[in-house]
């Protein structure tokens, strides 16, 4: 394997990390607005991305496994819709 095929696997692997991690904080902060909010409009709202993130979440982890990159349990947002 070339020097150059590693580098940019690498930093593959590091942005998809990245990425997962920004979805977990984006849920934790879906859910923390979900106590704060009383319009109809505005939860239904907060439902529809909670399942945007969701849909993200299962399709990086599937990416993840699908290249064999080792992620860590820090996030446990592993429901499928």
């Amino acid at each position: 394997m070339s020097k150059k095929f590693i580098y940019k696997r690498d930093i593959f692997s590091q942005e998809l990390i990245n990425d997962i991690r920004l979805i977990c904080e984006r849920r934790k902060n879906l859910v923390h607005r979900y106590n704060h909010i009383l319009d109809s409009d505005l939860i239904e709202a907060n439902i529809y991305e909670e399942l945007s993130l969701k849909a993200r979440y299962n399709y990086l982890l599937k990416l993840a496994r699908d290249n064999e990159i080792p992620l860590d349990n820090r996030c446990y947002y592993v429901e499928k819709i």
